[in-house]
């Protein structure tokens, strides 16, 4: 056939299921809320007619990988998403807490120095930690979207130039190939400072 196959998609008209994407702003913006925002959508999209933005979404298993805040914060943040779904959609935040956490999977290396790849040279070479982060999210059913929060945090590449951007790009593109998902980049500048006047590069 001359028309090609419709790209599978996990928001309706606004984004396809099976590429590598990035969310880039100032630090201290709101991306990891807005992107567990999301994640917590497509997990009750499971069950639940949810709509982003107005685009219908396909519902599936999220995977957030972070290294941003504290347990604590993280859990405060979540709790605090949950119930505000549970009042957009007029259920009960038992019934939206049991179906998030059956289909959200959350993996925090606050504190911890783990890199997903290693510079050899030119050359950015995966670790032993994506050979499990793999291995992990290749078991998972429906997985729809990998969450990397940030990418700084898990790469010494920032900074090495297009070379070393492309290859860490293709690193993620295996994610993308191995588990049929979208995987999302959480990127951002020096955190805005507390006068509201961003440091370093714009």
């Amino acid at each position: 056939s001359d028309t090609p196959a419709k790209m599978p998609e996990i928001v309706s008209g606004m984004l396809l299921r099976g590429i590598v994407g990035m969310l880039y702003s100032d630090g201290g913006t709101g991306k990891s809320t807005f992107s567990l925002w999301m994640a917590v959508r497509i997990a009750l999209a499971c069950q639940i007619q949810i709509k982003i933005f107005g685009h219908n979404v396909n519902g599936g298993a999220v995977a957030i990988l972070t290294a941003e805040d504290p347990d604590l914060i993280l859990n405060d943040r979540l709790v605090s998403v949950m119930q505000d779904a549970a009042k957009e959609y007029n259920l009960e935040y038992e019934y939206i807490r049991n179906l998030v956490y059956e289909h959200l999977f959350i993996g925090s290396t606050f504190g911890k120095p783990v890199q997903l790849f290693e510079l050899n040279g030119s050359v950015l070479e995966k670790t032993p930690y994506f050979e499990s982060l793999i291995d992990r999210l290749t078991v998972m059913d429906n997985l729809q979207m990998v969450f990397v929060d940030t990418k700084a945090r898990f790469s010494p590449g920032e900074g090495g130039g297009n070379v070393i951007a492309a290859q860490e790009i293709a690193h993620y593109e295996t994610i993308v190939v191995a588990c049929n998902a979208t995987v999302f980049l959480l990127h951002h500048t020096n955190k805005i400072s507390r006068s509201g006047r961003t440091p370093g590069s714009q």
